[in-house]
């Protein structure tokens, strides 16, 4: 006994401690200046901050890796892009091919965006993004979204918004994330949590293309459906009126892909390709980004389409207490149609669900509190320079808009599957003694009630 109270008496002595810690410093400074602790140099390494997946042909995949390479002038720091491709059997094999391919190791730690090519949505996508996250090659915070046409293309593109495109997007994604707003952005962690809830559905911006000749981005311009996805129309044409995916398809992919100038050099193996991109506006065009439109999955696969309109219902709905702007159309006034901008100052919105007398009902309630921020004309002085004014015109032409774009939601719910509202979840946690009977027909069996109201900001 007295060895042993001897021996525990010296370990919590002060300068045992002392002594302990700095031989463990002196170990770790050694393995540090001779081994670098066997760490790759990052000289050896590329930073990858976006990765684009396509369906390639054979069955198996086209990853392309997007590589920030800083550049230093007199004045200040700027960036440009690189881009290496390859092809394999899976997303991982890939990326070793685009290391070999360009003499890098490519470090996805850095990751913030992983950009899902229209091909790819035939398929079910966690397939795609499982690497990603069961093996924490990303960071959660990294940004899932899918494009119309190649995510290559989108991968090599160039903007005036950014040098590399990737940063653009997380430009737009960033403004967007806590405001009502048209762009829906989503975590690959937020993402995979979706598909797999008690309702198996989650949501990513679907991008387009906008070629800077266009200048211009309009907010009622309805977006072509990826092939097998149900697209309701917010506006104008009925979804009998709209053209087969098979003829959008082909018309989009005769147009030419404008794609960005994907000019590649070298190869490794026969299935890669990369290295020197040209410089970001050199030998690629130049254009802007639509992210309006949000795709819905259900079971990981992309069964439903959201236009501008639709999207900004549903970001109000999920970003209840945040401001934004509402545009209003179609208000009739001294007999002619004319639109307004509404600035939501105060937004109370929920849907929930109940059981009444075993049937489910679902209320949705939406309160915003506006100011008007344009549009319109004034029908006398003392209102010119109130803007908290709303005639009841407006009020009533809001109020039916935005009741409208649920009823499009909730019948595309219906008819794909997807449950864009998380009422499994809510049947799940309120009312687990009816999950059973009632999961598989919810929708089909579902009452709506609506109270929406729009009023003036006091």
């Amino acid at each position: 006994m007295g060895v042993f109270s001897h021996i525990k008496e010296r370990v919590n002595s002060p300068l045992w401690r002392f002594r302990f810690s700095a031989f463990a410093l002196l170990l770790l400074l050694v393995l540090y200046l001779t081994n670098d602790f066997a760490l790759l140099s990052i000289r050896q390494s590329a930073l990858v901050v976006a990765v684009g997946i396509d369906a390639a042909e054979d069955g198996g995949v086209e990853v392309s890796l997007q590589i920030a390479v800083p550049e230093a002038d007199d004045t200040a720091q700027k960036s440009h892009q690189e881009t290496v491709s390859a092809k394999a059997g899976t997303v991982s094999a890939a990326i070793r091919l685009c290391g070999q391919a360009c003499g890098w190791y490519p470090v996805t730690a850095f990751c913030s965006l992983i950009i899902l090519g229209e091909e790819t949505l035939q398929n079910n996508v966690m397939e795609t993004l499982d690497f990603f996250i069961q093996d924490a090659k990303v960071e959660d915070a990294a940004k899932v979204a899918a494009c119309q046409g190649k995510a290559k293309d989108i991968i090599n593109s160039a903007t005036p918004l950014d040098g590399v495109s990737s940063f653009a997007f997380e430009k737009i994604f960033s403004v967007n994330k806590n405001t009502i707003s048209t762009v829906n952005p989503i975590t690959v962690k937020e993402f995979a949590e979706g598909c797999f809830s008690q309702g198996e559905t989650a949501y990513m911006p679907y991008i387009r293309k906008v070629p800077i000749e266009e200048k211009s981005i309009s907010f009622r311009e309805q977006p072509v459906p990826p092939k097998g996805v149900l697209y309701l129309p917010s506006y104008g044409s009925t979804p009998a009126e709209k053209p087969s995916q098979e003829e959008s398809n082909e018309e989009k992919n005769g147009g030419g892909s404008s794609g960005g100038g994907s000019s590649s050099s070298g190869s490794s193996g026969g299935n890669a390709s990369g290295g020197a991109n040209a410089k970001a506006g050199e030998s690629q065009t130049v254009g802007l980004y639509d992210a309006s439109a949000t795709l819905l999955f259900h079971k990981g696969k992309a069964v439903g389409l959201l236009d501008a309109p639709q999207s900004l219902t549903k970001s109000t709905l999920l970003l209840s207490g945040s401001q934004g702007v509402l545009p209003v159309f179609n208000v009739k006034e001294q007999g002619e149609s004319v639109s307004y901008l509404l600035n939501v100052a105060k937004n109370q919105s929920s849907a929930k669900l109940s059981l009444k007398n075993g049937t489910p009902h679902l209320k949705i309630k939406m309160h915003l509190s506006v100011k008007t921020e344009d549009g319109g004309s004034f029908t006398n002085v003392q209102n010119a320079n109130r803007k908290d004014f709303l005639s009841p015109a407006v009020k009533a032409a809001a109020e039916e808009q935005i009741q409208t774009y649920f009823a499009q939601m909730l019948t595309l719910c219906k008819e794909s599957g997807c449950d864009a509202f998380g009422l499994h979840l809510q049947l799940y946690r309120k009312h687990p003694k009816h999950y059973e009977r009632l999961k598989d027909r919810l929708f089909s069996e579902l009452t709506v009630s609506y109270d929406i109201q729009v009023k003036e900001l006091k």
